[in-house]
């Protein structure tokens, strides 16, 4: 059985060394593939304010003025996002090497996929309220702007484009707000996802004396 969920009886299996080659072979397929659809699905954070800039292009021939500025942003913490992930494997190492020192390579893949699941699941439900939320906020701003429109009188039609692109850029520029704390969270959800798993290593391979309680000398 593929674990997808139960992260505590996972630990339990690898503790005891229950879990069976073909499971742990699945295991070390789809960890990778999850997380590198992951890196692809979260990567687009990181450039999200293209994606601003190529909607309003058909209105706004001019870039945004903090464009370059979005582009390090994002640049950097990209770099971040790969610093992160390298270090925690490395601290996961090191806490496996400091326990029993075993089979570090399959247990990374079989802790890293559920864990994975759950960050996912629970950052695209946040990702998703959060989008709800600024949709509903944006299209009130649209209506409330086409209403404004709608009751201008005929004579100050030729006016009427000065004023569309003067909000589509007050539009493009309170969604591009957003983005410096949108970008933090591809490095945000991989600092999380190695915090956890390097707790889980330490407890897979922690050395059956490390476990026991203070009584458990007693009477031997």
């Amino acid at each position: 059985m593929i674990y997808l969920w139960d992260i505590p009886d996972l630990v339990k299996d690898l503790r005891s060394n229950t879990i069976p080659e073909w499971q742990v072979g699945w295991y070390l397929f789809l960890s990778p593939v999850l997380s590198i659809l992951n890196g692809m699905f979260f990567g687009v954070l990181l450039f999200g304010h293209h994606i601003v800039e190529y909607s309003f292009q058909g209105w706004l021939k001019k870039p945004h003025p903090s464009i370059a500025f979005y582009n390090y942003w994002g640049a950097s913490f990209g770099m971040l996002t790969v610093f992160v992930a390298f270090f925690g494997i490395y601290l996961c190492y090191r806490k496996n090497k400091k326990g029993d020192n075993k089979d570090f390579v399959s247990r990374m893949a079989c802790l890293s996929f559920p864990v994975n699941i759950h960050i996912t699941i629970y950052a695209i439900a946040l990702l998703a309220i959060a989008g709800s939320v600024a949709y509903f906020f944006f299209q009130g701003k649209i209506s409330a702007f086409q209403d404004q429109l709608s009751g201008a009188p005929v004579i100050a039609t030729p006016f009427l484009m000065g004023r569309v692109n003067k909000f589509a850029k007050n539009l493009r520029a309170m969604i591009l707000m957003g983005y410096p704390i949108l970008a933090l969270i591809p490095a945000v959800l991989s600092f999380i996802h190695y915090a956890i798993l390097r707790d889980l290593i330490q407890q897979v391979a922690q050395q059956p004396q490390e476990s026991e309680g203070p009584d458990s000398h007693i009477d031997r």
